[in-house]
């Protein structure tokens, strides 16, 4: 009988039912079997793997939407320099097959949660290569904007080993989380293993050996999110252009490339989400408050407003830090000692700190 790897004192709950679906797979996996000297398993049913992964714990889906919100109310925190797209797969998505695991697959989990996710690394080399691709208008789509130039500025420069022109690129790609309450099971059916593990000669006959792993089911969100430092842009850029060749990379990647592992045979296919192809336009409402405590974070470049009962934020602030005039007012700001008139926007239940008005 197939047990995990672990210590009698841990074992008690044989099933680990409460445990992430990434603890489940590794560290507490039910792969080993101790009558055979702590082998692994040889062969290990879909049967098995469905009903284990079949639904995540209640804590698991909680913490799961706990990170989401986060990374979303962070995003909204920094407004125009954060990309968001919603999506939703067409296939399944796997990630990270060339982890070591027991069955020969393993799958990308970001602990300590034991979420299955897509690094944001991953991410930036798919849209890279979309990028690259859409430059050489490979597929007759057209640049759609990108260039060699663009592809620097936005990913960074890398040059051979011996060159130092290396160079930081302006976005960052946030890991992303699928919005999926299981996962399932899928089969990969080499029939040529005495070939490539034992050097026999390549033949039909060799009888195919099943090898099962785990993957996203289709249908599942995924919310990518990228962030864009502004101050390394050309000064002669379009407002918002960054982001339009994001999307043209992003629509490129969806048709052509795929995200994930495997994508050559059909895996991590996505698309735009129905819900946010026609985004709901929030109202927006500009207000002055009076005799709010205003203070200047000088190594994050923050600013914040707050009254007794509100507060808005303005990130990359250093403009409005600039624009109070005097060091003695800028000196109150950075102690936070500074009370001012402000004028804020409003918009989907955030404020956004717009102008510190004149005394």
């Amino acid at each position: 009988m197939a047990k995990p790897a672990v210590p009698d004192y841990l074992a008690r709950d044989s099933e680990f039912s409460d445990c992430p679906p990434g603890h489940r797979y590794t560290l507490y996996g039910a792969f080993w079997e101790p009558e055979r000297d702590w082998k692994r398993v040889e062969n290990v049913k879909p049967e098995t793997l469905n009903g284990t992964f079949r639904k995540f714990p209640d804590s698991t889906v909680r913490l799961r939407d706990a990170v989401l919100d986060r990374q979303r109310e962070h995003a909204r925190q920094l407004g125009e320099s954060v990309l968001t797209l919603d999506t939703e797969s067409i296939s399944p998505f796997v990630s990270g097959t060339g982890i070591e695991h027991p069955l020969e697959n393993g799958m990308a989990f970001l602990n300590p949660y034991g979420l299955p996710y897509l690094p944001g690394s991953g991410i930036k080399g798919v849209l890279r290569k979309a990028a690259e691709e859409l430059s050489k208008d490979v597929f007759g789509e057209g640049s759609q904007g990108w260039s060699r130039v663009a592809i620097d500025i936005l990913f960074g420069k890398e040059t051979d080993d011996r060159e130092n022109e290396h160079t930081r690129g302006a976005l960052s790609f946030w890991d992303v989380f699928p919005r999926c309450d299981s996962l399932a099971a899928d089969i990969m059916n080499p029939h040529y293993g005495p070939y490539y593990q034992e050097g026999k000669t390549p033949a039909d006959c060799y009888s195919p050996i099943p090898i099962f792993f785990l993957t996203v089911p289709a249908k599942t969100g995924f919310t990518f999110h990228v962030e864009c430092d502004v101050s390394r842009l050309p000064a002669d850029w379009p407002e918002g252009h960054w982001q339009t060749l994001l999307r043209a990379a992003f629509g490129h990647a969806f048709d052509w490339l795929g995200f994930g592992a495997k994508t050559a045979v059909g895996y991590g296919a996505l698309r735009r989400s129905a819900k946010a192809a026609e985004p709901e336009l929030a109202a927006v409402e500009e207000e002055i408050w009076e005799n709010a405590g205003v203070s200047y974070n000088v190594s994050t470049r923050e600013m914040i407003a707050e009254t007794t009962s509100q507060r808005a934020v303005r990130c990359e602030a250093k403009a409005l830090f600039d624009a109070l005039g005097s060091k003695r007012r800028q000196d109150k700001a950075k102690a936070k000692e500074l009370v001012a008139r402000v004028r804020v926007r409003l918009q989907n239940g955030t404020a956004e700190l717009l102008e510190i008005l004149p005394a």
